[in-house]
């Protein structure tokens, strides 16, 4: 792989696409009367005087077929959305509005299903959305920017109702366009920028974990009942990377890295401070999330090769073979399309 410092990353190679015909068709308010759209126009924007912290939904009433693709246009955005797909029967005000959305993060559209899918969305961005269903299941992968995030849920259909595209945002003043296209060729998660990957990106499965001024090691299959601890490492750009691990909470780093002749054949890793949920687990599992998360953000290198991330700090040492399945937690597949 290239070395960090090296020339930008070359952007993503985007072929050309066919802008598919719009029918008749305009976006649906979901009661609130926000919603201000004219028929067979592509876009809406939140208008009116909003009251309390709910949402605003916008419904597009033109229903997809398997392996339909299209594009939101971020035309103005003040805070937060979320675009995915709903039902007619799951369309309502607020909360209430449930389906599959990606918006940074993963929400059913009433609770969190994954963290850190994606970027933050921005005015200017284009999210694709690709939807590929049977009469049993939904398989909802996203775009964003062109950057093929991956799929991120496969759903359980509760109805064999039509599947609509939705849009799941928070300001008076925010528009939105769409556009339907011919369906990218690319199905599988893409690094940011399309720079060539890092050996440590990937996600990683804790095989051993040392402590302590001698290191010594922690019983990791006695204090974690037979749970796995994994890491979560994607680049950020050039020598920039987002760590984030599992142990019984989830906790989140980014940190910077580079060539130090000194510390051959490692690299200098240079960690932010660690920030994650804080709920209460077993008691051997709160002991190794503690090691764990006191020693990411105490790593000062790390080693990757194929097939194995070792991080180093004064105190600690953790070993990692690659996670089987790839990619932890993704797709979503304890989740239902109502």
């Amino acid at each position: 792989h290239k070395s960090f410092g090296s020339a930008a990353p070359r952007p993503l190679a985007l072929r050309p696409r066919r802008l598919l015909p719009l029918r008749r068709a305009m976006w649906q308010d979901d009661g609130s009367g926000l919603v201000r759209a004219d028929t067979g126009r592509p876009e809406f924007v939140v208008e009116g005087e909003k009251t309390g912290g709910s949402p605003v939904n916008a419904l597009f009433d033109q229903s997809l077929t398997s392996g339909q693709y299209f594009e939101i246009d971020v035309l103005e955005l003040k805070e937060s959305v979320f675009v995915g797909v709903t039902t007619k029967e799951a369309f309502a005000e607020g909360y209430k509005c449930k389906g599959l959305f990606f918006g940074r993060n993963l929400s059913n559209g009433g609770a969190l299903v994954r963290q850190a899918f994606g970027e933050a969305i921005a005015t200017g961005q284009k999210i694709g959305v690709l939807t590929e269903f049977d009469a049993s299941n939904a398989t909802v992968t996203f775009y964003q920017d062109g950057r093929c995030l991956g799929p991120a849920f496969v759903a359980t259909r509760r109805t064999d109702g039509a599947i609509f595209p939705v849009v799941h945002t928070s300001s008076i003043g925010d528009k939105f366009g769409i556009r339907f296209l011919d369906a990218p060729a690319e199905r599988k998660r893409q690094g940011k920028g399309a720079a060539p990957a890092h050996p440590a990106e990937g996600v990683w499965a804790l095989q051993k974990l040392f402590t302590g001024p001698e290191l010594g090691e922690v019983p990791l299959a006695e204090k974690m009942e037979g749970q796995e601890v994994t890491l979560n490492v994607e680049g950020d750009g050039p020598g920039s990377f987002r760590f984030s691990a599992r142990v019984f909470n989830t906790l989140n780093m980014t940190a910077t890295s580079e060539p130090d002749q000194s510390l051959e054949p490692f690299e200098k890793l240079v960690p932010s401070m660690v920030v994650g949920t804080n709920m209460m687990g077993p008691e051997g599992m709160m002991e190794v999330e503690g090691i764990v998360g006191d020693g990411l953000g105490k790593l000062h290198k790390w080693l990757a090769r194929p097939g194995s991330l070792l991080l180093t700090g004064a105190t600690v040492e953790m070993c990692f073979a690659p996670k089987a399945d790839g990619h932890e937690g993704f797709p979503a597949t304890e989740v239902e399309l109502p």
